[in-house]
């Protein structure tokens, strides 16, 4: 294969990226209008659309029929080798706030343990950049 044919694949690999991108911000109603955008809110929505479309492009993530992202970690914890990310359902607000104050990121993690099923406490033992970008997916759909 020659550089030009490489380059063409990356291309059509962002292209196909972008459009589960897309189909997953239409399924989670994130707001991604960014003419309407705050210049700092702007630059942290592109930031995360950027890993996302990332991790699609690498098949790490794929968008699910429903729209909701089945992210495969880059460390399994014990069992869990896949997360399926979904909005989650009025109890994941809930538990957010279990008396946590300003604990962002405990709130984030009762948050994300609610809406995708996953005990806190594996939360807890996943590499950096698996809860990195589930935080990233979350904190779209939440800022959005």
């Amino acid at each position: 294969m020659n550089k030009e044919n490489e380059m063409i694949t990356s291309e059509d690999k962002f292209e196909v990226a972008a459009a589960e991108f897309d189909r997953f911000a239409a399924a989670w109603e994130l707001d991604t209008e960014i003419d309407s955008m705050s210049e700092k809110d702007k630059e942290s929505f592109e930031i995360a659309k950027r890993k996302i479309i990332l991790q699609l492009k690498r098949g790490r993530a794929v968008v699910s029929e429903i729209g909701d992202i089945i992210y495969t970690l880059k460390k399994p914890v014990g069992r869990l080798e896949k997360v399926a990310l979904s909005p989650g359902e009025g109890v994941s607000y809930w538990d957010m706030d279990k008396g946590l104050g300003e604990k962002y990121i405990a709130k984030m993690n009762h948050y994300i343990s609610a809406a995708c099923g996953v005990a806190n406490s594996e939360l807890l033992k996943m590499s950096s950049i698996d809860i990195k970008f589930i935080y990233g997916v979350y904190g779209l759909f939440l800022n959005s």
